[in-house]
Protein backbone atom coordinates (compact mmCIF):
# COMPACT_ATOMS: atom_id res chain seq x y z
CA UNK A 1 0.00 0.00 0.00
CA UNK A 2 0.94 3.28 -1.32
CA UNK A 3 -0.17 6.80 0.85
CA UNK A 4 0.11 9.97 -1.46
CA UNK A 5 -0.11 13.25 0.36
CA UNK A 6 -2.73 15.58 -0.97
CA UNK A 7 -2.00 18.62 -3.00
CA UNK A 8 -5.00 20.42 -2.81
CA UNK A 9 -5.28 23.76 -1.15
CA UNK A 10 -4.34 24.10 2.48
CA UNK A 11 -7.10 26.50 3.80
CA UNK A 12 -5.84 29.31 7.10
CA UNK A 13 -7.21 31.06 8.70
CA UNK A 14 -5.85 34.25 10.44
CA UNK A 15 -7.67 36.08 12.97
CA UNK A 16 -5.71 39.58 14.05
CA UNK A 17 -6.47 42.93 14.43
CA UNK A 18 -2.89 44.30 12.79
CA UNK A 19 -0.58 43.49 9.72
CA UNK A 20 0.70 40.19 10.37
CA UNK A 21 4.42 38.56 9.80
CA UNK A 22 3.12 34.85 9.64
CA UNK A 23 0.46 36.17 7.25
CA UNK A 24 2.62 37.66 4.97
CA UNK A 25 4.67 34.69 4.79
CA UNK A 26 1.47 32.25 4.36
CA UNK A 27 0.24 34.55 1.59
CA UNK A 28 3.34 34.03 -0.31
CA UNK A 29 3.27 29.99 0.04
CA UNK A 30 1.96 27.75 -2.93
CA UNK A 31 -1.11 25.73 -2.16
CA UNK A 32 -2.00 28.00 0.85
CA UNK A 33 -5.76 29.36 0.82
CA UNK A 34 -5.39 32.69 3.28
CA UNK A 35 -8.56 34.27 5.10
CA UNK A 36 -8.38 37.20 7.55
CA UNK A 37 -10.89 38.04 10.11
CA UNK A 38 -11.16 40.12 12.49
CA UNK A 39 -11.87 39.01 16.39
CA UNK A 40 -15.49 40.26 15.86
CA UNK A 41 -15.75 38.48 12.52
CA UNK A 42 -14.46 35.78 14.72
CA UNK A 43 -16.80 35.59 16.91
CA UNK A 44 -20.22 36.33 14.79
CA UNK A 45 -18.42 33.31 12.35
CA UNK A 46 -18.45 31.01 15.33
CA UNK A 47 -21.72 31.84 16.22
CA UNK A 48 -23.01 30.83 12.45
CA UNK A 49 -24.25 34.65 12.21
CA UNK A 50 -23.57 35.72 8.51
CA UNK A 51 -21.02 39.12 8.75
CA UNK A 52 -21.15 41.54 6.16
CA UNK A 53 -17.54 42.81 5.77
CA UNK A 54 -15.61 44.33 2.56
CA UNK A 55 -12.42 43.68 0.75
CA UNK A 56 -10.02 40.84 2.30
CA UNK A 57 -11.50 41.30 6.09
CA UNK A 58 -15.13 40.15 4.88
CA UNK A 59 -16.19 36.90 6.66
CA UNK A 60 -17.80 33.71 5.34
CA UNK A 61 -21.67 33.29 5.26
CA UNK A 62 -21.75 30.48 7.32
CA UNK A 63 -19.61 28.68 9.95
CA UNK A 64 -17.96 25.59 8.63
CA UNK A 65 -14.90 24.84 10.58
CA UNK A 66 -14.13 21.88 8.05
CA UNK A 67 -13.34 24.43 5.74
CA UNK A 68 -10.13 25.37 7.73
CA UNK A 69 -7.17 23.38 7.85
CA UNK A 70 -5.81 25.10 10.62
CA UNK A 71 -6.38 28.64 12.56
CA UNK A 72 -3.44 30.96 13.77
CA UNK A 73 -4.88 33.80 16.37
CA UNK A 74 -2.13 36.81 16.86
CA UNK A 75 -2.82 38.80 19.82
CA UNK A 76 -6.37 37.40 20.31
CA UNK A 77 -7.91 34.33 21.87
CA UNK A 78 -10.91 32.77 21.33
CA UNK A 79 -12.96 32.04 24.30
CA UNK A 80 -13.63 28.62 23.39
CA UNK A 81 -10.75 26.28 21.87
CA UNK A 82 -10.75 26.03 17.88
CA UNK A 83 -11.97 23.24 16.32
CA UNK A 84 -9.35 22.70 14.23
CA UNK A 85 -5.51 22.94 14.77
CA UNK A 86 -4.40 26.26 16.18
CA UNK A 87 -1.12 28.38 16.42
CA UNK A 88 -2.02 31.43 19.22
CA UNK A 89 0.74 34.02 19.04
CA UNK A 90 1.02 36.40 22.32
CA UNK A 91 -2.69 35.52 23.29
CA UNK A 92 -4.11 37.19 26.05
CA UNK A 93 -5.57 34.72 29.18
CA UNK A 94 -8.36 32.74 28.69
CA UNK A 95 -9.49 29.74 30.80
CA UNK A 96 -8.77 26.97 28.36
CA UNK A 97 -5.02 27.82 28.18
CA UNK A 98 -2.20 27.93 30.62
CA UNK A 99 -2.31 30.52 32.95
CA UNK A 100 -0.29 33.52 32.55
CA UNK A 101 0.75 35.96 34.79
CA UNK A 102 3.76 38.58 35.00
CA UNK A 103 6.38 39.23 32.18
CA UNK A 104 9.77 38.35 31.48
CA UNK A 105 12.24 40.66 29.91
CA UNK A 106 14.38 39.09 27.52
CA UNK A 107 14.56 36.10 28.43
CA UNK A 108 17.98 34.06 27.75
CA UNK A 109 18.34 32.08 25.07
CA UNK A 110 15.82 29.08 23.98
CA UNK A 111 16.16 25.70 24.41
CA UNK A 112 14.26 23.64 22.17
CA UNK A 113 13.20 20.40 24.50
CA UNK A 114 10.68 19.54 22.03
CA UNK A 115 11.38 19.90 18.17
CA UNK A 116 8.39 18.85 17.04
CA UNK A 117 6.48 19.03 13.54
CA UNK A 118 6.97 22.91 13.71
CA UNK A 119 9.99 23.32 14.65
CA UNK A 120 11.68 20.45 12.88
CA UNK A 121 15.29 22.10 11.32
CA UNK A 122 14.69 25.28 12.63
CA UNK A 123 17.40 27.41 14.82
CA UNK A 124 16.13 29.25 17.46
CA UNK A 125 19.65 29.16 19.29
CA UNK A 126 20.13 33.21 18.27
CA UNK A 127 16.53 33.93 19.05
CA UNK A 128 16.14 37.43 20.76
CA UNK A 129 12.77 37.98 22.81
CA UNK A 130 12.40 41.49 24.09
CA UNK A 131 9.46 40.33 26.55
CA UNK A 132 7.50 37.16 27.13
CA UNK A 133 4.81 36.68 28.79
CA UNK A 134 5.44 34.10 32.02
CA UNK A 135 2.87 31.18 32.13
CA UNK A 136 2.35 27.95 34.14
CA UNK A 137 2.72 25.21 31.52
CA UNK A 138 0.71 22.67 33.70
CA UNK A 139 -0.05 19.67 31.35
CA UNK A 140 1.38 21.48 28.70
CA UNK A 141 4.77 20.32 26.97
CA UNK A 142 6.73 23.05 26.77
CA UNK A 143 8.40 22.89 22.73
CA UNK A 144 10.96 26.40 23.52
CA UNK A 145 12.59 27.46 26.52
CA UNK A 146 12.07 26.40 29.76
CA UNK A 147 10.04 24.88 32.64
CA UNK A 148 10.48 28.50 33.90
CA UNK A 149 10.20 30.38 31.25
CA UNK A 150 8.60 28.74 28.57
CA UNK A 151 8.66 30.42 25.40
CA UNK A 152 6.69 27.85 23.06
CA UNK A 153 4.26 25.63 24.62
CA UNK A 154 1.67 22.55 23.14
CA UNK A 155 -1.15 20.55 24.27
CA UNK A 156 -4.73 19.55 22.90
CA UNK A 157 -8.05 20.30 23.44
CA UNK A 158 -10.80 19.96 20.85
CA UNK A 159 -7.71 19.93 18.16
CA UNK A 160 -3.99 20.39 18.97
CA UNK A 161 -2.82 23.63 19.83
CA UNK A 162 0.16 25.54 19.98
CA UNK A 163 1.10 28.89 22.14
CA UNK A 164 3.75 31.62 21.84
CA UNK A 165 3.91 33.55 24.94
CA UNK A 166 5.54 36.59 22.85
CA UNK A 167 4.39 38.99 19.84
CA UNK A 168 6.29 38.43 16.87
CA UNK A 169 6.79 41.76 16.47
CA UNK A 170 8.70 42.21 19.71
CA UNK A 171 11.14 39.23 18.23
CA UNK A 172 13.84 39.20 15.62
CA UNK A 173 12.14 35.11 14.75
CA UNK A 174 10.53 36.99 11.27
CA UNK A 175 14.19 38.32 10.48
CA UNK A 176 15.29 35.00 11.25
CA UNK A 177 16.21 32.40 8.14
CA UNK A 178 14.40 29.56 10.37
CA UNK A 179 11.21 31.98 10.53
CA UNK A 180 10.64 30.70 6.42
CA UNK A 181 11.34 26.80 7.35
CA UNK A 182 8.76 27.24 10.29
CA UNK A 183 6.15 28.72 8.28
CA UNK A 184 6.70 26.00 5.55
CA UNK A 185 6.44 23.35 8.60
CA UNK A 186 3.33 24.97 9.81
CA UNK A 187 1.51 24.37 6.42
CA UNK A 188 2.71 20.62 6.43
CA UNK A 189 1.25 20.57 10.08
CA UNK A 190 -2.26 22.26 9.09
CA UNK A 191 -2.22 19.66 6.17
CA UNK A 192 -1.85 16.72 8.62
CA UNK A 193 1.24 14.87 6.83
CA UNK A 194 2.70 14.20 9.63
CA UNK A 195 0.83 11.72 10.86
CA UNK A 196 0.73 8.71 9.06
CA UNK A 197 0.60 5.28 11.06
CA UNK A 198 2.00 2.22 10.02
CA UNK A 199 0.72 -1.19 11.53
CA UNK A 200 0.43 -4.72 10.86
CA UNK A 201 -3.02 -6.76 9.94
CA UNK A 202 -3.91 -7.32 13.61
CA UNK A 203 -4.62 -5.26 16.91
CA UNK A 204 -3.41 -1.85 16.09
CA UNK A 205 -3.33 0.89 18.57
CA UNK A 206 -3.35 4.87 17.72
CA UNK A 207 -1.71 7.51 20.23
CA UNK A 208 -5.07 9.35 20.21
CA UNK A 209 -7.90 9.35 22.55
CA UNK A 210 -11.31 8.81 21.47
CA UNK A 211 -10.95 8.52 17.90
CA UNK A 212 -13.06 7.25 15.24
CA UNK A 213 -11.81 4.53 12.40
CA UNK A 214 -13.20 3.99 9.24
CA UNK A 215 -11.96 0.96 7.24
CA UNK A 216 -10.98 0.67 3.72
CA UNK A 217 -14.51 0.61 2.61
CA UNK A 218 -15.70 3.50 4.48
CA UNK A 219 -17.83 1.64 7.41
CA UNK A 220 -17.14 2.18 10.69
CA UNK A 221 -14.96 0.21 12.53
CA UNK A 222 -15.55 -1.14 16.64
CA UNK A 223 -12.53 0.88 18.69
CA UNK A 224 -12.26 0.54 22.59
CA UNK A 225 -10.54 3.61 24.64
CA UNK A 226 -6.96 2.41 26.52
CA UNK A 227 -4.95 4.64 28.70
CA UNK A 228 -5.36 7.54 26.05
CA UNK A 229 -4.89 5.64 23.09
CA UNK A 230 -7.69 3.78 20.73
CA UNK A 231 -7.43 0.67 20.06
CA UNK A 232 -9.39 -1.57 16.87
CA UNK A 233 -9.13 -4.32 14.90
CA UNK A 234 -7.74 -4.40 11.31
CA UNK A 235 -8.35 -8.26 10.35
CA UNK A 236 -7.03 -7.43 6.80
CA UNK A 237 -4.41 -4.84 4.77
CA UNK A 238 -5.53 -1.70 3.44
CA UNK A 239 -5.60 1.97 4.35
CA UNK A 240 -7.74 3.15 7.48
CA UNK A 241 -9.01 6.62 8.20
CA UNK A 242 -8.69 7.67 11.87
CA UNK A 243 -10.19 11.12 13.11
CA UNK A 244 -9.27 12.55 15.97
CA UNK A 245 -8.07 15.83 17.02
CA UNK A 246 -9.81 17.90 13.90
CA UNK A 247 -7.82 16.40 11.40
CA UNK A 248 -7.15 12.59 9.91
CA UNK A 249 -4.87 10.10 9.84
CA UNK A 250 -4.28 7.69 7.53
CA UNK A 251 -2.97 4.41 8.96
CA UNK A 252 -1.43 2.32 6.48
CA UNK A 253 -2.27 -2.27 7.28
CA UNK A 254 0.48 -3.57 5.03
CA UNK A 255 0.43 -7.61 5.45
CA UNK A 256 4.35 -8.16 5.90
CA UNK A 257 3.82 -11.73 6.93
CA UNK A 258 4.14 -14.18 4.52
CA UNK A 259 0.62 -16.00 5.68
CA UNK A 260 -0.85 -13.28 4.19
CA UNK A 261 1.51 -12.70 0.78
CA UNK A 262 2.08 -15.46 -1.73
CA UNK A 263 4.65 -13.55 -3.37
CA UNK A 264 7.68 -15.06 -4.31
CA UNK A 265 6.46 -18.00 -2.09
CA UNK A 266 7.93 -20.49 -5.38
CA UNK A 267 11.24 -19.40 -5.18
CA UNK A 268 11.35 -19.46 -1.28
CA UNK A 269 10.36 -23.43 -1.42
CA UNK A 270 12.89 -24.41 -3.74
CA UNK A 271 15.79 -22.15 -2.08
CA UNK A 272 16.52 -25.05 0.67
CA UNK A 273 16.86 -27.73 -2.20
CA UNK A 274 19.67 -25.43 -3.98
CA UNK A 275 21.36 -24.86 -0.42
CA UNK A 276 21.80 -28.57 0.10
CA UNK A 277 23.08 -29.23 -2.87
CA UNK A 278 25.93 -26.53 -2.31
CA UNK A 279 26.14 -27.97 0.77
CA UNK A 280 26.68 -31.44 -0.35
CA UNK A 281 29.28 -30.00 -2.95
CA UNK A 282 31.58 -28.89 -0.77
CA UNK A 283 31.53 -31.58 1.55
CA UNK A 284 33.71 -33.45 -1.22
CA UNK A 285 36.39 -30.75 -0.91
CA UNK A 286 38.70 -32.49 1.87
CA UNK A 287 38.63 -35.84 0.03
CA UNK A 288 39.69 -34.04 -3.54
CA UNK A 289 42.46 -31.81 -2.39
CA UNK A 290 44.66 -34.43 -0.84
CA UNK A 291 44.06 -36.66 -4.17
CA UNK A 292 45.13 -33.52 -6.24
CA UNK A 293 48.26 -32.95 -3.49
CA UNK A 294 49.16 -36.78 -4.18
CA UNK A 295 49.22 -36.82 -7.94
CA UNK A 296 50.81 -33.57 -8.39
CA UNK A 297 53.50 -35.07 -6.13
CA UNK A 298 53.89 -38.32 -8.76
CA UNK A 299 54.04 -36.17 -11.61
CA UNK A 300 56.76 -34.79 -10.27
CA UNK A 301 58.78 -37.76 -9.48
CA UNK A 302 58.32 -38.96 -12.81
CA UNK A 303 59.21 -35.67 -14.47
CA UNK A 304 62.63 -35.39 -12.93
CA UNK A 305 63.41 -39.05 -13.88
CA UNK A 306 62.35 -39.20 -16.93
CA UNK A 307 60.12 -41.88 -16.07
CA UNK A 308 57.26 -42.30 -18.85
CA UNK A 309 53.85 -43.89 -18.11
Amino acid sequence: WVHLPSQGPVRVLLVSERPSAVGAALGAEQHVELELMSRLQYEQWHRGITSAGTGAMAAPVAADPVRFHGMIFEGIAPDQPPPVPALLIGPPSVEWLPAQGGSVLEPEDPNVLQVGPLFDRVDLHDLHVEVATRVAPGPARVLVGSRQTPLVVAGEALAPWVMMTFQLQRSDFPQSLGFAIFVGNLVQWFRGEADVLRATPGRVSIPHADALVVSPGGELVETRALSGSTIFDAPSPGVYQARAGGRTIPIIVGATDRRHSAINQQRLTREPARLEDLARGRVLWPILLPLVALLLVIEGLTYHRRITV
